[in-house]
Parts: C-alpha cells; sequence; structure tokens
C-alpha cells in the first residue's frame, strides 16, 4: 500500500506495522488454543476471540526497521533474559536487571506508546499532543536521546493478589498502552 509514513512523512510503501511487536504476540498465542487471543474491548463493548496482531499500514520498511533494530530487538531479549551481557535475577514480587540499557527500554516503551497513537486499529486509542509527536519523531529519526525531564517510563508488574490467576496466565496478557498526563 502506496501512502505518507508516519514517521519521516515520505511517500512510500508502507508494511503493516505492529505497535505492540508481533513477537510479543507470537509469544503469546503459541501457548493459546486454536492460536487465538481473547479480546476484551471497552470502547465497542464486546468480548471476542481474535488472531489479529493489532497491526496497521503505518511505516514504510526504512522507519519500521529503525523500531526494531535499535529499540525492539535489544528490548525484548533483555527483558526476556536472552542476552549475555544482562544478568537477571527473579525476586519474589519481580524482576531484576543488571546492565539493562534503561534508555533503550525507555525508548522501546514510547516507540510502543507513539507508534499506538499513529494507528487506526481498533485497540488503540491513543492521542497524544503534536508537540509530543513531534519529539519524539525527532528522537526516532535522529538516535537522540531522550530527555528524561520530559517523559518517565514505568514498568510494572502484573500480579493477582487473590491468586485466582497463575503466573503463566498473566504472562499471557497483553494490554494496550496507554499515558497519564502529570501536571
Amino acid at each position: 500500500m502506496m501512502n505518507f509514513c508516519k514517521l519521516c512523512g515520505e511517500y512510500k510503501e508502507l508494511r503493516q506495522s505492529h505497535a505492540i511487536g508481533r513477537t510479543v504476540f507470537n509469544h503469546v498465542l503459541r501457548e493459546t488454543e486454536n492460536q487465538l487471543l481473547l479480546n476484551i474491548s471497552l470502547r465497542n463493548k464486546k468480548i471476542f476471540k481474535s488472531g489479529d496482531h493489532w497491526k496497521s499500514y503505518q511505516l514504510c520498511e526504512g522507519c519500521e526497521s529503525i523500531f526494531n533494530e535499535q529499540y525492539e530487538n535489544y528490548s525484548i531479549n533483555g527483558l526476556r533474559g536472552k542476552r549475555k551481557n544482562i544478568e537477571v535475577k527473579q525476586l519474589s514480587l519481580g524482576i531484576s536487571y543488571k546492565n539493562l540499557d534503561q534508555e533503550k527500554v525507555n525508548l522501546y516503551f514510547l516507540s510502543i506508546l507513539w507508534r499506538a497513537s499513529q494507528s487506526k486499529h481498533e485497540s488503540y486509542q491513543i492521542e497524544i499532543p503534536k508537540e509530543v509527536n513531534d519529539y519524539l519523531k525527532y528522537i526516532f529519526l535522529n538516535n537522540k536521546d531522550l530527555n528524561d525531564k520530559i517523559f518517565y517510563t514505568r514498568l510494572q508488574i502484573l500480579y493477582d493478589k487473590k491468586n485466582i490467576l497463575s503466573k503463566d496466565v498473566l504472562k499471557k496478557i497483553i494490554c494496550a498502552p496507554y499515558c497519564i498526563e502529570k501536571n
């Protein structure tokens, strides 16, 4: 599909882009019945099974590779303990990482947020101000450091206090990203 790339702005052949990477969906779908997820859509007030990976045409191949090569590959492998230089320690209430490049991981999660804000897919309803959009595009296109006074990224563990859901079930949950504005 030919259109304007959401990142570089050039008129090019667009790829079906994933805000949340295909590797995340594949990891979860691999262990599900018929490779389907339970999709809970609050906006549409419905629950249904789906094999959709929440993708839409938005990036050219070059811009897609920026996200994959600079942020996603490193972050996914680092967080999953598949990078030799990163020590992963399982704690009672979470996971500790040593030698993990927090800047790259922050940019990875911000890239998910940015791509979700650009996506036309119904699973995302994220709007970011034009100034934030422009700043993130500048960071991504120019491989610049993120100003941590502007963005703070926080990753929290998902757990069930009542022990209704097992840890294996919790590992299979994919949540659409969202923003919190702090004044």
